[in-house]
């Protein structure tokens, strides 16, 4: 079917033996893959590989844009924001509408197809007519026909991204298109100006291509569902059922253990008796793989599988139950995403949106003297009630490398300069969407801009060296004086400011560090997450679990529903699971010597937080002699 397809198309065309020789044959790949809704799909691709290493391209040459997560994210919150429409538009069979004559580098692609590939008995040899699928210069082949087109249609390119395009109306409203390869997500004003705007773009794409189009309330962009709830709620339930099939098949959620935080206690802590085991590698990278695309929707979850990634090529058992864990938390949860609240009533686009930028870095749990940053990036909603969050348009977690940084105000430094990059671009679109700013603007701050972009730490030192204006280098920070500089000059040009605030109200602290607390993390995770009843239901079940001063307990080997646990945490870890090894090796007689009293008394002593009085050393025996009664 997919062979006879591209021949009726034009793709392949029959060519002879003595043509193939002359040419010379291209390997190619025929995969046949399950798609979403379970039916089979065949694909014939050219192996891209082979004319990379026969030297045709360098890398550089072939970047293929494309919308990534976080334009995807700004675009949804300015649907949001101003209540918009949206709508997608898909180019069926993208790539085979690169036509080889057009090509920026046009060859000839002779392939050999096998008896099972082509029908034909004894195979036979075909030559590709099209940059198609898997053609190493396919994606960029196709943006520059697609963005061409697009442009067409009068659109404007983005100078700060290349796959948003903006065009204004007459009424100071304004349609955007963010192209995702071969998908256009569209927002527009729910006007009739708007819709036929819309519709004006469709039909555009229609003709040049083959589309389908979707103007529907409940979408999925790059795998997220979108629902509209008084502004936007992003979740991932088609990545959740995949997690669960993966970790708990065949079982019910009711048998799934209720986990509360992200990373098991016992990883926020070095262990030396934790060897690595290569035979866990392959099925500690597949299970890592599938946890890893819910970070599209769980900021919350970022820094664990930063964290669980470290263990990528030196995995652990206790890192792959950490991976189980991290499942059963998501499984729990599973309701929780990011809400985009409306903006103010009479909000207009000709308004530059104003952003939050938060920069933070932590030594708390690093374990090895790395400090781990974590930015986010909010936008200013003053209308919205105090202690109702707006979710973070972006959130990102990352452990420093190189050289450690020798103090703190380094690390912060470092992280407000990754905040700030993250921000600026950000910024520059939202002047392009008012219309204050197009690809012929040359100032920095245009007439109308939006007041300088708000740059919030908590590190008041740093915030003094950055305010303050000397004629010294600041003491310690020689080897960063650039960078201080960097951010002088930005603050001068009104671009930015430093905002020094108290570590209670830093939104990228949940970024930078690991809670044992189910409570203390879903407070902190609602200003990345956003406020919205699936988080409201989490904090309330922690708050329980804090009550009933209950342990969080993972039923390990659920996938064989084995009614073994594992008790994550201080010194109850190590008594319970010694008990069951002494049991293993037939020494049951120890767990009776212990009594369920003591395990009882551990269990609470572990946790409630309680102060305890100061046992003396041997150096406060010699100040004060022997203790009463010794």
């Amino acid at each position: 079917k997919e062979f006879q397809g591209m021949v009726n198309n034009g793709l392949l065309t029959e060519i002879s033996f003595e043509t193939a020789k002359s040419v010379g044959i291209t390997p190619h790949v025929t995969t046949r893959m399950t798609k979403r809704d379970k039916s089979l799909k065949t694909r014939i691709s050219n192996d891209g590989r082979f004319e990379i290493r026969r030297g045709m391209f360098n890398q550089t040459s072939l970047h293929s844009p494309a919308m990534d997560e976080e334009l995807m994210k700004i675009l949804l919150h300015i649907k949001a924001y101003y209540n918009y429409s949206m709508s997608q538009s898909d180019v069926t069979q993208a790539f085979t509408h690169n036509n080889m004559s057009e090509a920026e580098q046009p060859r000839r692609i002779v392939w050999f197809l096998e008896a099972v590939e082509c029908g034909i008995e004894g195979g036979g040899y075909f030559e590709l007519n099209a940059v198609s699928y898997g053609c190493a210069d396919a994606g960029k082949e196709w943006y520059r026909h697609i963005s061409q087109h697009i442009n067409s249609l009068g659109f404007q390119t983005s100078a700060y991204h290349p796959c948003l395009f903006y065009k204004r109306l007459p009424d100071e409203t304004m349609i955007l298109i963010g192209l995702a390869t071969d998908n256009c997500l569209q927002i527009y004003p729910n006007t009739e100006l708007g819709l036929q705007e819309r519709q004006k773009f469709q039909d555009g794409m229609s003709s040049k291509w083959p589309m389908t189009h979707e103007n529907g309330t409940k979408q999925d962009v790059l795998g997220i569902e979108i629902t509209e709830e008084d502004g936007i709620f992003m979740r991932q339930p088609a990545t959740i059922d995949s997690i669960r099939k993966e970790f708990f098949n065949g079982m019910k959620n009711e048998d799934i253990s209720s986990i509360l935080t992200p990373l098991a206690t016992n990883l926020n802590k070095p262990d030396d008796e934790d060897e690595e085991d290569q035979g866990l590698k392959k099925d500690y990278q597949h299970k890592l793989g599938i946890l890893q695309y819910i970070r599209l929707t769980r900021y919350d979850a970022i820094p664990t599988l930063s964290k669980l990634a470290e263990y990528t090529q030196h995995p652990t058992r206790r890192a792959m139950r950490g991976l189980t864990w991290l499942a059963a938390y998501l499984i729990t949860s599973e309701d929780v995403g990011i809400k985009f609240q409306r903006g103010p009533p009479g909000a207009k686009t000709t308004d530059v949106l104003q952003w939050i930028a938060y920069g933070d870095a932590s030594w708390a749990n690093s374990g090895n003297g790395f400090s781990r940053y974590g930015m986010a990036i909010t936008a200013v909603m003053h209308h919205l009630p105090e202690g109702i969050f707006q979710g973070a348009v972006m959130g990102k977690s990352s452990k420093e490398k190189g050289v450690p940084s020798n103090s703190a105000s380094i690390a912060e430094l470092l992280a407000m300069i990754k905040a700030i990059d993250m921000v600026l671009p950000i910024r520059g679109m939202s002047e392009e969407i008012a219309g204050v700013a197009d690809n012929e603007t040359v100032t920095d701050t245009p007439e109308g801009t939006a007041p300088a972009t708000a740059i919030k730490l908590d590190n008041a030192s740093l915030g003094i060296v950055v305010n303050t204006t000397t004629s010294k280098k600041s003491k310690g920070m020689r080897r960063v004086a650039r960078l201080i500089q960097y951010v002088k000059g930005l603050v001068a040009q009104g671009l930015i400011w430093i905002d020094v605030i108290p570590g209670t109200k830093q939104l990228a602290n949940p970024l930078t560090k690991f809670f044992n607390s189910p409570t203390e993390h879903w407070r902190e995770a609602e200003y990345l997450q956003g406020t919205h009843p699936a988080v409201t239901r989490m904090q309330a079940k922690a708050r329980a679990l804090g009550l009933a001063r209950k342990r969080q307990k993972l039923k390990m080997d659920t996938a064989e529903n084995s009614e073994d646990e594992y008790v994550y945490g201080g010194n109850q870890e190590a008594y319970a699971n010694m008990a069951w090894n002494m049991e293993d090796c037939g020494a049951s007689k120890w767990r009776g010597d212990q009594g369920p009293e003591r395990m009882e008394e551990q269990e609470i002593e572990v946790v409630t937080p309680r102060k305890r009085k100061r046992t003396p050393g041997k150096s406060a025996k010699k100040r004060h002699g022997k203790r009463k009664g010794e």
